[in-house]
């Protein structure tokens, strides 16, 4: 039977896990003004159990975003077999480690689950340890993590550190979040500012208050790669079970997912992984799941990632590729011939640079996955080495076959502002809906939309290389679909070069939608009046907005501006995206907020107006005022740019910097 403290100690524990900023006396105190069932010498028990032992320990938490990208310091994950009555051995023998590591005892024929947090080299000379004791190990590469200990994992700010910080930082993780140095304070604030630091995390001695801890290895077949393994995490964190995904983590090999879940009991959890199983939604009739859960018999170690780090190995850059695939994945490496060994590594050269910069976060995931298995098709040499050639193949293709949709949909947003019928009997294509449209109708849809003359006329001209190059992405997909079952022995060398040169046709081919459709990088600033004007919706009369002479001559001096300060470069090609981009800016809250403060500078920003314009410039932020949140994206871009045109001549640099909230 539980006891009262121990059932107020799981409570606590709840509250700490559903909001982790709370400290464990904040989660005790909200607990104890709940209604209560609890009988009233339950707070006195836990108090016992505190007093005793601390069940909770509050620490700091890095980002694990910004040690993998910033440090080199990745997550690994181990599943050691300590079978033959060798358990204890392993245990003894993996006391000493000198990585930052946490430990789990597991039930089951796993009997260990470690979770390495180090550089390519630290795992490289753990497998290598593993190996010489001849342990036999299953390792899960981690290709990012989501969500980590219930915080989502965001994008972090670039600040320099100095050793001071990076000692700061160590004693927020290793002795305690809330330190009483004065002089952590304002070092613990920048760093979560810049969400290197994501806040305080708990660490909860379950052996006191009886939960379970969980590891589920998470499958998916059917549906398109990655966005079903997407899919499935947005709804188990929008599921009733969301506050028991702990942490998320992205693999490789034989895992799409593997998910840390902290239960109050075996009850629940068996719910929850029944729930994995067969998820709500009409998704998951087509996407199949497959699960295999760890439960963790006890922790023997908990330990977060600092920001300490020994000097990185100096592996080959395929090599270090190579061990995210598989320990043995470098073995086969140095086993190929010569020729070979650099006919991958100056393939992966060209797939590095080819890669485009700005394709969004998922497809540049599944693109890589597709490399990945591009790599491993022909390192295993195995009766599926043809297929998963294929699988890579067709993987990327259809990230570029979801590109040139979207290029042509923005094409026809241009010219007809969203009337997909004009554009559908224009550009004669079978559907309204382009998401319809097959890779080959969408390739000569968008080449008919090049030769059409309104899209020459702001300058878009589709070369005859880019559309060949599709062309042949297309009919090397028909090809391997239908033969690819017949490839073997020195055939499959043969295909594998085939698809290195389309895999490359397919990274230029998005890299040309992106920069010259979607981007809009092809645009030049002496055609903006004409964009702009072209773009704008439908304005009532009773918004004024600049002429097309004074856009044309505010263009120029624009021009001028960019070339005499380097740093108004990047602002300014965003500025000219807002005023091409109609209602589809990538910083719409941005300018939404900029807006806002604006409106509330009205005065600051009447005396840089020209006088005879500053009545018109005082109707307009008085109207976008009055409008407030129901105001358009394009009427933000009008007034912006209407703004600029009616500045004075000495003044346009500094507003435009007020107006870029620099």
């Amino acid at each position: 039977m539980i006891s009262a403290g121990v059932l107020f100690a799981r409570m606590v524990a709840r509250r700490l896990q559903a909001d982790p900023r709370l400290t464990p006396e904040e989660a005790a105190r909200q607990v104890e003004k709940q209604p209560g069932f609890l009988p009233p010498f339950a707070t006195a028990e836990y108090a016992q159990l505190q007093r005793d032992r601390p069940i909770f320990r509050r620490l700091g938490l890095l980002n694990p975003q910004y040690l993998a990208e910033r440090l080199n310091k990745r997550t690994f994950l181990y599943l050691i077999d300590g079978r033959d009555g060798r358990y204890q051995a392993l245990r003894d023998s993996m006391r000493n480690l000198p990585q930052e590591h946490s430990r789990f005892t597991l039930f089951g024929p796993q009997d260990v689950l470690l979770i390495l947090h180090g550089t390519n080299e630290d795992a490289e000379a753990f497998r290598k340890w593993l190996t010489e004791h001849r342990w036999p190990v299953d390792i899960i590469p981690v290709e990012r993590i989501s969500r980590w200990r219930n915080y989502t994992v965001e994008s972090w700010e670039n600040i320099a550190l100095n050793p001071a910080w990076i000692e700061a930082a160590g004693r927020l993780v290793r002795e305690g979040y809330d330190l009483p140095d004065p002089d952590l304070a304002p070092i613990r604030q920048r760093l979560e500012e810049a969400k290197i630091l994501l806040g305080p995390t708990v660490i909860e001695d379950m052996s006191r208050t009886g939960r379970v801890r969980a590891f589920v290895g998470i499958r998916l077949g059917g549906g398109h790669f990655p966005m079903n393994v997407e899919q499935f995490e947005r709804a188990l964190l929008e599921s009733p079970y969301a506050e028991t995904a702990f942490s998320i983590y992205y693999c490789g090999g034989p895992y799409h997912l593997l998910v840390e879940l902290i239960c109050d009991d075996l009850q629940e959890l068996d719910q929850i992984t029944e729930w994995m199983q067969r998820p709500p939604g009409p998704a998951f009739t087509v996407i199949a799941v497959e699960t295999t859960t760890f439960i963790v018999a006890s922790t023997e170690m908990e330990m977060l990632p600092t920001l300490s780090l020994r000097a990185p190995g100096k592996l080959d850059p395929l090599e270090e590729e190579l061990l995210s695939l598989g320990s043995d994945m470098v073995r086969r490496f140095r086993l190929l011939p010569h020729w070979w060994q650099l006919f991958l590594s100056s393939a992966r050269e060209e797939y590095q640079r080819a890669m485009p910069s700005s394709i969004p976060a998922p497809h540049r995931r599944a693109l890589n996955h597709a490399w990945q298995e591009f790599i491993r098709g022909i390192l295993e040499q195995s009766d599926q080495s043809a297929l998963i050639l294929r699988g890579a193949f067709l993987e990327a293709a259809a990230v570029l076959e979801e590109t040139c949709r979207e290029a042509l949909s923005r094409l026809a947003e241009w010219l007809y502002k969203g009337d997909l019928g004009q554009a559908q009997k224009d550009l004669r294509l079978p559907h309204v809906r382009f998401s319809q449209l097959a890779l080959g109708p969408t390739l000569e849809a968008i080449e008919r939309a090049g030769q059409l003359e309104a899209y020459k006329a702001i300058g878009l001209e589709i070369p005859r290389t880019i559309m060949q190059r599709l062309r042949h992405v297309q009919e090397l997909r028909n090809e391997l679909t239908h033969h690819v079952s017949r490839l073997e022995g020195r055939d499959l060398w043969n295909v594998a070069r085939e698809i290195r040169d389309g895999l490359l046709c397919i990274l230029d081919g998005i890299n040309w939608c992106r920069e010259r459709i979607i981007d809009r990088q092809f645009i030049l600033i002496e055609r903006l009046p004409a964009l702009i004007r072209a773009v704008r919706a439908e304005k009532p009369p009773e918004w004024p907005v600049a002429n097309p002479e004074e856009l044309e001559e505010l263009a120029a001096r624009i021009r001028e501006l960019g070339e005499q300060d380097p740093s108004l470069r990047e602002p300014l090609e965003e500025l000219i995206r807002l005023a091409t981009t109609a209602t589809m800016s990538p910083r719409e809250r941005f300018w939404r907020d900029q807006m806002t403060q604006i409106t509330q500078r009205l005065d600051e920003i009447i005396q840089a107006i020209r006088p005879e314009r500053r009545a018109q410039a005082r109707s307009l932020l008085m109207a976008l005022s009055q409008a407030g949140a129901n105001v358009t994206l394009n009427l933000i871009a009008n007034a912006i740019w209407s703004f600029l045109a009616w500045a004075q001549p000495d003044q346009l640099p500094h507003l435009l910097m007020r107006l870029l909230g620099r």
